[in-house]
């Protein structure tokens, strides 16, 4: 393999460059990725528990500081953080406060939607490197093979011991192209499942936070 690429040219030298920095970084991304949503799961379980189980919101919102990872405690801080103005504003007027669900609804979704664009951060360049990096490789073998038509073109013969060794050093590029992108496919599927999974999980905390609203304080639409 290192004597096909070290007599591959330097158009291949060049295109295995660009390949092996996709394949890298994409790796890099996929355990960040990986490891990000380990902890996040497990974390969305412990504020699930302590919110649950707390009688008061400075119990949940001492949980939802020390556990940043997980979505959900974004979400409880926006949530706590309306609820607390509304509850000020209605001291400040003297009157018994309503608590308005609409302010609060849209809180909790500019929350889920923050929290969606931090768990989707550079899985653009997965989708990148698995749609880009074959064509790479792709471009590669056709620019080697092209090389192999023009060597036969000089030495006046067809002959496979002039053929097959351009040829051969130009499907490495194709190779090494399919290895960056089939990884970037397989994590990228992978990992907006469990996106998908933290959204939905997200979207059944807001309902429970406002159900729990709408039975602990007194509420308007």
């Amino acid at each position: 393999m290192i004597s096909l690429v070290w007599g591959a040219g330097w158009m291949a030298w060049f295109l295995l460059f660009v390949l092996s920095v996709f394949s890298v970084v994409s790796w890099a991304i996929i355990l960040d990725r990986v490891m990000l949503f380990r902890k996040a799961e497990r974390e969305s379980q412990q504020f699930l528990e302590t919110f649950r189980g707390s009688a008061k919101f400075s119990q949940a919102k001492s949980a939802a500081e020390e556990l940043e990872t997980t979505p959900l405690s974004a979400m409880f801080l926006a949530g706590h953080a309306e609820l607390a103005a509304q509850m000020e504003d209605g001291k400040s007027a003297g009157e018994q406060t309503l608590i308005q669900l609409s302010p609060l609804q849209r809180g909790l979704q500019r929350a889920a939607r923050s929290e969606r664009n931090r768990l989707q951060r550079m899985m653009m360049f997965l989708a990148t490197t698995a749609a880009v990096c074959p064509f790479i490789g792709l471009f590669g073998t056709v620019w080697g093979i092209m090389d192999a038509f023009a060597a036969i073109g000089s030495y006046g013969s067809a002959d496979i011991a002039v053929l097959a060794p351009g040829i051969s050093a130009a499907l490495t590029t194709t190779a090494a192209g399919l290895a960056a992108a089939i990884p970037a496919v397989v994590a990228y599927n992978y990992l907006q499942t469990r996106i998908r999974g933290f959204v939905d999980r997200m979207y059944d905390f807001g309902l429970e936070f406002l159900a729990l609203i709408e039975r602990n304080f007194p509420t308007k639409a």
